[in-house]
């Protein structure tokens, strides 16, 4: 053990192997079996507290404890707490802790990786309140990342079952990636839900992913893939799928909706209040959905809906409908609709208030005289 010089600083017994090289109020503290072959190379109030192979660089009131081969290299306020072989770079009140292993923050102000899971692998690379948090009884979980942007979230917690891992943030506000089933049926889920992750948000404001697989918005304001919004009173009780929002993407605009009800594969381009969805049934008083719109597309435009349509696209316009059926297209106009079971492979193409009901292969196209 060897103090290279500074001001109060302390090695406490029965530490063995560890060094501080200077600075001021340093500490390394150990018992039996740990706080050994530890280095804080300088600082004021940075502290080792039961750890092994541990390592600070410097900074002031960083502190590493409970933590194997754990590492904060400067920054203020800093803490790896009960997490192995996790890295702090630098910043100011940022955290790794509850066995977050392998966990890396780069630097920003209060940014935070939380996990009760021993598998980790999460990265926070910059930014301001950022998080990720890792709350699982069951499944693998770890690799996702947020690269910078303020008070963005991935939050996974509760009873899921399966693999729950590699999604990112890329930057923005506000935005989040929630895989939860507990405030919805816990009992009856506990065992029923596998959910893999792999989805993305680039950036913009208030997007939401929630439930969602390998789903991915660009930018925007307020989209949501999976849910309307988890927080609206009026939205009835929920039985989220394996399937929501699936391989489903909303590239920008704002308040888009891909809803949840085993949607999967189906887009978003752009526009204002635009919503793919399935229309519900009920099971034993939840929410479930029997019938799904599969690889349909919305492009753009204003206050556009594909209900449980197969295959159908919207290319533009507004308040343009299609419910039910197969392979059915609207490409622009205003108010027009394709409706029922069998309308399938109709075509409108535009104009004000055309409908197609119930005709298979039924096609309206506008002329200008």
């Amino acid at each position: 053990t060897f103090i290279g010089g500074g001001f109060k600083n302390l090695v406490s017994s029965p530490s063995s192997g560890s060094v501080i090289g200077g600075g001021v109020c340093n500490q390394i503290e150990g018992d039996s079996t740990s706080g050994n072959e530890s280095i804080i190379v300088g600082g004021r109030g940075n502290c080792l507290k039961t750890t092994t192979r541990a390592f600070i660089g410097g900074g002031k009131c960083n502190i590493i404890s409970s933590s194997l081969e754990s590492l904060i290299v400067g920054g203020d306020n800093n803490t790896v707490r009960t997490a192995g072989l996790s890295s702090i770079a630098g910043g100011q009140g940022n955290c790794i802790i509850d066995i977050a292993n392998a966990g890396f923050i780069g630097g920003g102000i209060s940014n935070q990786i939380t996990s009760k899971t021993s598998s980790s692998y999460d990265t926070i690379i910059n930014g301001n309140n950022n998080e990720i948090t890792l709350d699982l009884n069951k499944g693998a979980v770890g690799g996702n990342t947020i690269i910078g942007g303020s008070d963005n979230t991935i939050n996974i917690c509760s009873f899921i079952s399966g693999s729950v891992q590699q999604s990112t943030i890329v930057g923005g506000k506000n935005n989040e990636i929630l895989h939860d089933d507990a405030s919805y049926n816990p009992d009856f889920l506990r065992s029923t839900i596998l959910i893999n992750s792999g989805s993305s948000i680039a950036g913009g404001i208030n997007n939401l992913i929630y439930n969602g697989s390998q789903a991915f918005i660009g930018a925007g304001l307020c989209n949501r893939i999976g849910i309307k919004d988890p927080l609206d009173p009026d939205q009835p009780n929920y039985l989220p799928l394996t399937t929501d929002g699936l391989r489903s993407a909303i590239i920008s605009g704002q308040r888009n909706n891909i809803l949840g009800g085993g949607v999967r594969d189906s887009i978003i381009g752009a526009g204002n209040e635009n919503v793919i969805e399935a229309i519900p049934d009920t099971i034993m008083g939840w929410i479930c959905y029997s019938s799904s719109p599969f690889r349909s597309m919305i492009g753009t435009g204003n206050r556009n809906h594909i209900i449980s349509s197969k295959d159908s696209f919207i290319g533009a316009g507004c308040g343009n409908l299609i419910r039910f059926g197969a392979c059915n297209s609207i490409i622009g106009g205003t108010g027009n609709e394709i409706l029922g079971i069998n309308s399938d492979n109709s075509t409108i193409g535009g104009g004000i208030r055309n409908r197609v009901y119930g005709c298979n292969g039924g096609v309206f196209i506008p002329i200008l005289l």
